[in-house]
């Protein structure tokens, strides 16, 4: 059964909300965080951005969708045919504006999964030179998604040119090269993220954390084969695009989003509860040593702070006592 434009608008105005409440929720939060304003908070920002332009585009774009066929039966040279023909070229631009926001939304969702593994494998030789990779990686298929959207009809006129704009906006090459490569960059992320379930001495709590996403990010890459079959059993068309284009967004954006906003629920629980330190919670100290000295005595003790981010972290704290009258035995 055939999507129709109704039921990609749903789609696109369902998923594109839901979607921009988690990055919305996920900015939100990171004031609780020591650094709120790191890397991860404007790829997350630029991400909320991409989302809702291209909600914005597919929404307009559908709805002149149906100039195209009206365009193919009015005569040239009048009013009503070059009214049509300023819309039929709105139609293709919002088309293809849409394309590069859903690659780059996808292609952020990518980096802040990056982001969040790269402090708890970062200790392993091998991850290094892979995260190394999955950079290059990330910004190679960005750019080569983003040239193949314009470059795969030319010249670019046709894109709105009568004759050609229905083959030009179907074209499925693009659509391709989008999914395969956000599979692969997804099946690498899952590779770097086994190592931390599968090591010796590794929380339960954590373990199941990334096993959960270690699934979602299986099931992204199933969205991403279903789509391709099954746009390309239709033809390409936009309904269809836009429909799965915006299942996959969503579901990227849960993986990406997924753990941090568990952490920021965790420091909050911590917080209201009064067992939070810094930015972890106290887990445990080490041997207090003490010194006698006129002063007083000097006691050293070592606490292991443990951060949401970057695992156990040890914190010395040095406290003097003083005692101004002599025990008497």
């Amino acid at each position: 059964m055939p999507i129709t434009s109704a039921d990609s608008l749903r789609s696109v105005y369902t998923c594109s909300t839901l979607a921009a409440l988690l990055l919305a929720t996920r900015l939100g939060t990171s004031t609780i965080q020591p650094k709120p304003f790191d890397a991860s908070f404007f790829i997350a920002l630029l991400g909320l951005v991409c989302i809702i332009c291209r909600a914005v585009c597919v929404a307009i774009g559908l709805r002149k969708a149906g100039s195209v066929a009206l365009l193919a039966s009015t005569p040239p040279g009048s009013r009503v045919y070059d009214q049509l023909y300023h819309e039929v070229k709105t139609y293709a631009l919002l088309l293809l504006a849409a394309r590069v926001f859903v690659t780059t939304a996808l292609w952020s969702m990518n980096t802040l999964v990056l982001l969040l593994y790269r402090p708890l494998v970062s200790h392993m030789t091998w991850t290094k030179r892979v995260i190394t990779g999955t950079w290059i990686l990330i910004a190679i298929t960005y750019v080569a998604v983003v040239l193949i959207t314009f470059l795969d009809c030319q010249p670019f006129r046709l894109y709105w040119d009568v004759n050609n704009v229905r083959r030009c906006s179907q074209t499925q090459i693009q659509l391709l090269a989008q999914c395969v490569s956000n599979a692969a960059i997804e099946l690498i992320l899952m590779a770097i993220a086994i190592p931390v379930v599968s090591v010796r001495g590794a929380k339960r709590s954590q373990v199941i954390r990334l096993s959960c996403f270690i699934s979602l990010g299986v099931f992204c890459v199933i969205v991403s084969v279903v789509r391709i079959r099954y746009v390309w059993a239709d033809d390409g068309s936009l309904p269809g695009r836009s429909f799965w284009a915006s299942i996959s967004l969503l579901i990227a954006t849960c993986v990406a989003n997924a753990p941090a906003l568990y952490g920021a629920a965790v420091l909050l629980h911590r917080k209201a509860t009064g067992a939070s330190y810094g930015y972890g919670a106290t887990t445990g100290h080490g041997t207090t040593r003490g010194k006698s000295g006129k002063g007083g005595t000097q006691m050293e003790t070592q606490i292991q702070v443990q951060d949401e981010e970057k695992g156990p972290i040890q914190v010395e704290v040095e406290v003097t006592m003083t005692q101004d009258t002599p025990i008497r035995k």
